[in-house]
């Protein structure tokens, strides 16, 4: 896309990744202003249209945070932790597989707040599983190009547009597979229960694809600093910790088109998406699910526990801050 094409009034062009990109923009068409980036979804032409995804499918495990996100609008100024710390150990791999040296990649603002103690410490953390990644990882069992790296692919899930980012689209064993990079605490904490949508979903929209295949790393959590330690010399602990014990911090777990019901997820979807889009548009409609917040640390938490909108931690999508 040419600059001069953008009637984004939030455009701001900055060097990334050795390309002139957006300020806001994040990884496989996200934006930290719009949610997705609408220049973006122009150039596929879909932006004009309502679109599903992995990501909205799974905020349906707590209709209230659906309703805040994509009724409301509203997201938090500052997103919860975890999910930074994803979307940077996905930014780092998408780095690392499009062939660029993997010391160069650096960690930005946005992503972890290293002027706090607890985010540099994450940060050490995530530099020295990235950089143990890199060292150890036999990358050469893929094969593919730097198209194959965060593929966009769209299609028709019960008559509805939906969207997806394939994190890597390689060969393996001569066979195209769909590969999806995941932090878990521990490897054993990885659930394909959990993660049965996000299958089914990316496996109907690639009907040449037979296997996809979880990219595991976990995140070295019981490692802390010693008294006195310094940050860098805790890196350098953590990534001696993960280079011994590389089976401990890294797996990859296959699955197959044959394990899975899809006909039958397509149709628990389509369900599921009548029952939401029928629903009146009233917050009482949408409940909060208190087990699903348990589970992770939900943005709209504050929200829910107080009843009142803190426009300190909370803004209006589009709404620059």
């Amino acid at each position: 896309m040419n600059i001069s094409d953008i009637t984004c009034p939030d455009f701001k062009p900055t060097k990334t990744d050795g390309r002139t990109r957006c300020i806001h923009f994040l990884p496989s068409g996200g934006c930290d202003l719009h949610d997705r980036c609408h220049e973006f979804l122009k150039a596929k032409g879909l932006a004009d249209k309502k679109t599903y995804s992995n990501s909205r499918l799974t905020r349906l495990g707590c209709r209230r945070a659906y309703w805040y996100s994509y009724i409301e609008g509203i997201q938090a100024i500052t997103s919860p932790l975890y999910m930074r710390r994803g979307a940077l150990i996905h930014r780092a791999l998408a780095w690392l597989y499009r062939g660029r040296p993997w010391d160069q990649f650096r960690i930005s603002e946005q992503e972890l707040n290293v002027a706090d103690e607890k985010e540099a410490i994450e940060a050490m953390k995530l530099s020295a599983t990235y950089e143990a990644y890199a060292r150890v990882v036999d990358l050469s069992e893929w094969k593919y190009t730097v198209a194959d790296v965060e593929k966009f692919v769209q299609g028709q899930i019960a008559g509805r547009e939906f969207i997806a980012y394939l994190d890597l689209y390689p060969l393996h064993n001569n066979k195209r597979i769909i590969v999806d990079h995941k932090l878990v605490g521990d490897l054993e904490d990885f659930s394909l229960l959990s993660n049965r949508d996000q299958v089914c979903m990316y496996l109907h929209l690639n009907p040449e694809v037979e296997a996809f295949c979880f990219n595991l790393l976990a995140r070295p959590w019981r490692m802390r600093p010693k008294k006195g330690e310094e940050l860098e010399e805790f890196r350098k602990r953590t990534l001696t910790e993960v280079l011994a014990y590389p089976k401990k911090y890294f797996d990859r777990k296959y699955f197959y088109r044959a394990e899975f019901d899809i006909q039958t997820w397509l149709k628990e979807t389509e369900i599921k998406l009548e029952e939401l889009e029928g629903l009146p548009k009233e917050i009482e409609f949408f409940f909060r699910d208190t087990n699903n917040c348990r589970i992770l640390e939900c943005e709209f938490e504050p929200i829910c526990e107080t009843g009142v909108i803190d426009w300190n931690l909370f803004k209006k999508k589009g709404v620059k801050r």
